[in-house]
Protein backbone atom coordinates (compact mmCIF):
# COMPACT_ATOMS: atom_id res chain seq x y z
CA UNK A 1 0.00 0.00 0.00
CA UNK A 2 1.33 3.43 -0.90
CA UNK A 3 1.42 6.37 1.47
CA UNK A 4 -0.50 9.48 0.44
CA UNK A 5 0.59 12.79 1.97
CA UNK A 6 -0.86 16.24 1.25
CA UNK A 7 1.50 19.21 1.50
CA UNK A 8 -0.78 22.25 1.67
CA UNK A 9 1.80 25.00 1.09
CA UNK A 10 2.85 23.51 -2.24
CA UNK A 11 -0.63 22.15 -3.13
CA UNK A 12 1.15 18.83 -3.57
CA UNK A 13 -0.07 15.29 -3.09
CA UNK A 14 2.96 13.06 -2.56
CA UNK A 15 2.75 9.30 -3.10
CA UNK A 16 5.48 7.15 -1.59
CA UNK A 17 6.20 3.44 -1.30
CA UNK A 18 4.68 0.78 -3.52
CA UNK A 19 1.21 1.06 -5.02
CA UNK A 20 -1.12 -1.92 -5.00
CA UNK A 21 -4.16 -2.33 -7.25
CA UNK A 22 -6.42 -1.50 -4.27
CA UNK A 23 -4.75 1.92 -3.93
CA UNK A 24 -6.55 3.23 -7.05
CA UNK A 25 -9.72 4.33 -5.24
CA UNK A 26 -7.69 5.83 -2.36
CA UNK A 27 -5.63 7.90 -4.78
CA UNK A 28 -8.73 8.99 -6.72
CA UNK A 29 -10.46 10.02 -3.47
CA UNK A 30 -7.44 12.02 -2.30
CA UNK A 31 -7.23 13.84 -5.63
CA UNK A 32 -10.97 14.56 -5.53
CA UNK A 33 -10.77 15.98 -2.00
CA UNK A 34 -7.78 18.24 -2.64
CA UNK A 35 -8.87 19.50 -6.05
CA UNK A 36 -12.20 20.61 -4.57
CA UNK A 37 -10.35 22.56 -1.87
CA UNK A 38 -8.13 24.51 -4.26
CA UNK A 39 -7.57 24.97 -7.95
CA UNK A 40 -4.52 23.11 -9.13
CA UNK A 41 -2.79 20.14 -7.59
CA UNK A 42 0.64 18.62 -8.11
CA UNK A 43 0.77 14.85 -7.74
CA UNK A 44 4.38 14.00 -6.91
CA UNK A 45 5.42 10.44 -7.77
CA UNK A 46 9.19 10.96 -7.43
CA UNK A 47 9.36 8.88 -4.21
CA UNK A 48 7.06 6.14 -5.51
CA UNK A 49 8.75 2.76 -5.98
CA UNK A 50 6.09 1.06 -8.11
CA UNK A 51 2.84 1.95 -9.83
CA UNK A 52 0.05 -0.42 -10.81
CA UNK A 53 -2.05 -0.05 -13.94
CA UNK A 54 -5.09 0.70 -11.75
CA UNK A 55 -3.43 3.62 -9.99
CA UNK A 56 -1.91 4.87 -13.24
CA UNK A 57 -5.38 4.92 -14.80
CA UNK A 58 -6.75 6.97 -11.88
CA UNK A 59 -3.88 9.44 -12.16
CA UNK A 60 -4.35 9.86 -15.90
CA UNK A 61 -8.11 10.30 -15.52
CA UNK A 62 -7.53 13.10 -13.01
CA UNK A 63 -4.84 14.75 -15.15
CA UNK A 64 -7.07 14.66 -18.23
CA UNK A 65 -9.96 16.34 -16.39
CA UNK A 66 -9.35 20.00 -17.28
CA UNK A 67 -11.61 21.22 -14.46
CA UNK A 68 -9.18 19.79 -11.88
CA UNK A 69 -5.83 21.15 -13.14
CA UNK A 70 -3.77 18.18 -11.94
CA UNK A 71 -0.07 17.98 -12.81
CA UNK A 72 1.92 14.77 -12.43
CA UNK A 73 5.61 14.89 -11.51
CA UNK A 74 7.71 11.74 -11.87
CA UNK A 75 11.29 10.66 -12.57
CA UNK A 76 11.86 10.32 -16.30
CA UNK A 77 12.83 6.80 -17.32
CA UNK A 78 11.77 5.23 -14.00
CA UNK A 79 9.49 2.21 -13.61
CA UNK A 80 6.75 4.60 -12.48
CA UNK A 81 7.28 6.74 -15.59
CA UNK A 82 7.07 3.66 -17.83
CA UNK A 83 3.88 2.49 -16.08
CA UNK A 84 2.26 5.90 -16.70
CA UNK A 85 3.35 5.89 -20.33
CA UNK A 86 1.97 2.39 -20.84
CA UNK A 87 -1.33 3.41 -19.27
CA UNK A 88 -1.41 6.45 -21.56
CA UNK A 89 -1.05 4.15 -24.56
CA UNK A 90 2.44 5.18 -25.65
CA UNK A 91 3.96 1.71 -25.41
CA UNK A 92 6.20 2.82 -22.55
CA UNK A 93 8.36 5.40 -24.30
CA UNK A 94 7.61 8.98 -25.14
CA UNK A 95 10.85 10.90 -24.44
CA UNK A 96 9.47 12.28 -21.18
CA UNK A 97 6.24 13.56 -22.72
CA UNK A 98 3.04 12.22 -21.18
CA UNK A 99 0.12 12.64 -23.59
CA UNK A 100 -2.95 13.54 -21.58
CA UNK A 101 -5.51 14.11 -24.32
Amino acid sequence: MCTILYEAEQRRLRLTGRCLPDDGPRVADAIAVWTVQRRGLIVDLTALESLTAEVAAELLTAARDRSRRVSIVRRSGSDVDRALLLAAGTGGSADGWLPLR
